[in-house]
């Protein structure tokens, strides 16, 4: 399941689609906000959301609360739109973990996500976050918390409260102007007020993350060459991953090498 708001996000969906296409048996379903352009996909509903939401905010508003929209009578597996699915093991994401919901482990802790969690100037990690989270929350998150990443996970009879919890402190977050729009730090709010930090996570096969901006300071990643960008040089020519989920901006980035082979296998493998 993927979900989806605004022209750009809709046109950017496309590789995801057609890669999970190809190795998947289950049914796949696009859910995206009412009166944007039809996603590439005949099995889509359209949600109306709340007035005033930015395209990023309302895809957020419906990833968090995909629960209220097609239930959880049977699971259901979420992806972000920059998730790139690339063996048949995709489906056995269902069967890795049977707790509630399951996701994968992010690739930062609390304090390295702060600057991008709230904007408070620092540009590196800081506790930031942390304070922000007991002062507005009361969620005494520490620092060095791994983070769960939302890019895939699987939920099912029994997350209710952490979705719900999720999705309510995501969208107050969007009214609060310290806070970037982003669900990594209301997820793990979520986490620690539902006493589930230790619980099983997926295995990070299903979730590896490829960030074409690693270790570039932020300041110079608008104009980055490709020769500038990371590379990770177990994962070449392929992802050593069932899915690999390529963060900032890499799928569609020519010249990237993950990219460039992951586009080329995905172009000649039926």
């Amino acid at each position: 399941m993927f979900a989806v708001a605004g022209a750009a996000h809709v046109a950017l969906l496309a590789p995801a689609l057609a890669a999970l296409r190809r190795v998947t048996r289950q049914r796949v379903l696009v859910v995206q906000r009412a009166g944007d352009p039809p996603a590439p996909h005949d099995d889509r509903v359209a949600v109306e959301v709340p007035q005033g939401l930015s395209a990023h905010q309302a895809a957020i508003w419906l990833k968090t609360g995909l629960h209220r929209i097609v239930g959880l009578a049977a699971p259901f597996c979420y992806l972000d739109s920059d998730v790139i699915a690339l063996t048949p093991e995709m489906d056995a994401v269902f069967a890795a973990v049977s707790a509630p919901v399951a996701f994968a482990p992010d690739h930062a802790t609390l304090d390295q996500f702060s600057p991008y969690a709230v904007r408070c100037g620092c540009g590196r990690a800081c506790g930031h976050l942390r304070e922000a989270l007991y002062c507005e929350f009361g969620v005494d998150v520490p620092g060095d918390f791994r983070l769960w990443n939302g890019g895939v996970f699987v939920a099912r009879a029994g997350a209710e409260t952490l979705l719900d919890d999720w999705h309510a402190l995501a969208t107050t977050m969007f009214t609060r102007p310290y806070w970037a729009t982003r669900d990594q730090a209301a997820l793990a709010a979520a986490v620690w007020r539902a006493g589930w930090r230790a619980a099983p996570m997926l295995p990070a096969r299903f979730n590896t993350i490829l960030d074409c901006y690693a270790g570039l300071p932020p300041g110079l990643r608008a104009g980055a060459r490709p020769a500038q960008l990371a590379i990770s040089a177990r994962h070449l020519p392929l992802p050593q991953a069932v899915a690999a989920h390529l963060i900032n901006g890499g799928v569609g980035r020519a010249g990237w090498p993950h990219w460039d082979n992951i586009a080329r296998f995905l172009e000649t493998t039926p």
